[in-house]
């Protein structure tokens, strides 16, 4: 009889608590509400946890966000190496013609047309001295230059051929015949005169 009370009392414990203004926490929670929260001694005892559910879908890739900021400029890197000389290339066209130079100033007169003087002959003898043939220029022209001639077949060794020293017209060769020989030789002097 007691426990029949006791059990009608739980109930209406029970229904009691289930009509009650239940409070804001309680509200939050009121779905897991049960007469063996309540009363743990009117229920059995607790089961063993069940097993875990399968797992769920993966949901929908979200939207892409906003890009970020631009970072900062990195550290500017080492130089590198030099590469190879690369090809020769085509050679270019020829360029304009440049403009036409100042005109020089004028040289000195050019000497006249000469004219030679050819002097006496000198001939050299065996053993004998060296001989000098000379050419003079004429009054009014001036020496220029000279030369000599040598007998066709002579082994005459010429020592000298100059202007004078003594007369800047004249012109001297100068001769020998060489130990030796037998055959005597002439030379001749020519002078180169202007005008």
């Amino acid at each position: 009889m007691t426990s029949a009370i006791l059990a009608g009392t739980a109930f209406a414990g029970a229904a009691a608590a289930a009509t009650a203004e239940p409070s804001p926490a309680a509200a939050a929670t009121s779905h897991a509400i049960s007469p063996c929260h309540i009363y743990p001694w009117f229920c059995g005892p607790i089961g063993a946890t069940g097993p875990t559910g399968p797992k769920g879908a993966t949901g929908p890739t979200g939207a892409t966000g906003p890009a970020g900021p631009a970072g900062a400029d990195g550290a500017a890197g080492p130089t590198g190496a030099q590469g190879a000389a690369g090809p020769a290339g085509e050679q270019g066209g020829a360029g304009p013609a440049g403009a036409t130079g100042p005109t020089g100033a004028t040289g000195p007169a050019g000497p006249v047309a000469t004219h030679q003087v050819v002097g006496s002959s000198a001939t050299a003898l065996p053993l004998g001295p060296a001989v000098t043939s000379s050419a003079t220029c004429p009054v009014g022209s001036v020496l220029v230059g000279g030369g000599f001639r040598l007998q066709s077949g002579s082994v005459l060794i010429v020592t000298d051929s100059s202007s004078d020293l003594a007369n800047p017209n004249q012109w001297d060769a100068t001769a020998y015949v060489p130990t030796g020989s037998l055959v005597s030789g002439t030379v001749t002097a020519v002078a180169q005169c202007a005008p």
